[in-house]
């Protein structure tokens, strides 16, 4: 199992090990550039007791490989917008989260004064930039920490032409149990119908619910 550490700098690594012997040596080998070279890192035994114990006898054992350009100066790479529907045009896709306050709230004033402290300058520039996470404000892209990082004003470019995709019918397309979306996935897994017949299916129905 591998997943990344919260701040993303971190390949967090978990395999499971035959208990044969007691005294064991994991190591985890890997590449940064197609195997042209290797490097490895010796794994530690995971004796969290707080971890859910397992019945297939095996042992646990987690490593870490950073992956921080300063630990891995050999690593190269690079980031570009998605491209558009015209040439040379380019597109993208911001996620975003809604913020709504019920009907008949006591503290909308509360939630007012909330979007505005987390839309305000110094929190989009100390809160989000300094830890190079995208600001929500398009304006505030043009900040200190966004300059020191070229990668990151490369993808600051995505504000400018991102869209968040939306729908006033999202419950009844992809929540509801008898939506297009939930039917789509039970005929994929329990019935021999064509995948693409499926998918075909799901999107024309979808596109009934938007146009209601």
């Amino acid at each position: 199992m591998l997943f990344l550490s919260a701040d993303n700098k971190i390949l967090v690594g978990s395999v499971a090990v035959a208990n044969i012997a007691f005294n064991k040596l994991v190591v985890a080998r890997f590449t940064l550039d197609y195997w042209k070279t290797t490097s490895e890192v010796v794994a530690e035994y995971n004796n969290d007791v707080r971890q859910p114990k397992h019945a297939d006898g095996r042992d646990r054992f987690n490593f870490n490989i950073k992956l921080a350009r300063d630990q891995n100066p050999n690593m190269k790479f690079g980031i570009s917008l998605l491209p558009g529907m015209e040439p040379g045009s380019s597109a993208s896709f911001i996620g975003g989260d809604l913020v709504v306050v019920p009907k008949g709230s006591k503290r909308v004033n509360d939630a007012v004064d909330f979007m505005k402290f987390i839309l305000s300058d110094e929190v989009q520039v100390e809160g989000y930039a300094k830890l190079l996470n995208l600001t929500t404000r398009a304006d505030m892209v043009d900040n200190k920490y966004f300059k020191a990082e070229p990668l990151v004003q490369d993808v600051a470019k995505a504000l400018s032409v991102g869209k968040t995709p939306y729908t006033l019918t999202f419950f009844e397309q992809i929540n509801s149990p008898q939506g297009p979306w939930l039917q789509m996935l039970q005929r994929a897994y329990y019935t021999d119908d064509p995948i693409d017949q499926i998918i075909k299916d799901a999107k024309a129905q979808m596109k009934t619910i938007a146009a209601q």
